[in-house]
């Protein structure tokens, strides 16, 4: 006999769950859902392995790309120190006509300013 009270409330059952049952009654419908089922991993394995090798490639271009700026910024610091050698500005100087400062007058102050006698020629 039924107890009075709330009423539990019927679990409908899921239509796949049903329906692969319903499939593997038979003995055909057993292998063909097992067929499915290894193909859906096959393919999802496939899908996997892909973006692996994409990401990969990706990286190995961007390893390629990383190798290629510091070899330049290499270069442009040998550049650097080759450009601002002092004696490379002091022959650049001498060419423009300019020359050493020989007296020097120093600011009072906070900031240490150093003021050189100019003179033209």
């Amino acid at each position: 006999m039924r107890e009075s009270g709330p009423a539990r409330p019927r679990r409908r059952k899921s239509l796949l769950r049903t329906m692969i049952r319903e499939v593997a009654k038979d003995q055909m419908g057993s292998v063909a859902l097992a067929m499915m089922l290894a193909l859906v991993v096959f393919l999802a394995y496939i899908g996997v392995y892909a973006k692996v090798t994409k990401n990969g490639y990706y990286r190995s271009s961007q390893v390629g790309r990383l190798r290629e700026a510091r070899a330049e910024n290499q270069r442009l610091r040998a550049d650097i120190q080759i450009l601002s050698s002092p004696e490379r500005l002091r022959r650049i100087a001498e060419k423009a006509g300019m020359r050493q400062c020989q007296a020097f007058d120093y600011l009072p102050g906070r900031a240490t300013v150093v003021v050189a006698e100019a003179r033209h020629e």
